[in-house]
């Protein structure tokens, strides 16, 4: 009998989760973004990264994805066209993984190189 009880509170009150794990993500990004655009240290870092990287037009593309994570990130905080938003910033990070985080992974093996990949999210945490 508890168990349908708690079943009936967890999903009751499933929107709470959602909400916070929806406004942390686009609150990281929104300030991210905004310090890439706003703040000199911060835009400097960028556009060394994306000529690190080797991404063409740099300044444009430093930029452009310095919008693009602000905009979106503040979508997704005020819940406007969250999964858009989200598919956006996913692309944003695999890409990011793909051309700044992947390619310094020097690995002697295979299993070398999946031990670093999945050891990424922790590595690069606060």
């Amino acid at each position: 009998m508890t168990m349908p009880f708690l079943q009936s509170v967890l999903q009751h009150y499933e929107w709470v989760a959602i909400l916070a794990a929806r406004l942390s993500v686009g609150i990281l990004f929104a300030i991210s973004g905004w310090r890439k655009l706003l703040v000199r240290s911060r835009r400097d870092e960028m556009l060394r990264t994306v000529r690190h990287a080797r991404i063409p037009v740099p300044g444009a593309n430093a930029v452009f994805v310095s919008l693009v994570e602000f905009l979106f990130g503040t979508l997704l905080m005020v819940g406007f066209l969250t999964p858009l938003s989200s598919l956006v910033l996913c692309g944003d990070m695999v890409v990011a993984l793909g051309t700044s985080v992947l390619p310094r992974i020097k690995p002697s093996s295979v299993a070398d190189w999946l031990e670093a990949v999945l050891y990424l999210p922790e590595a690069y945490t606060w």
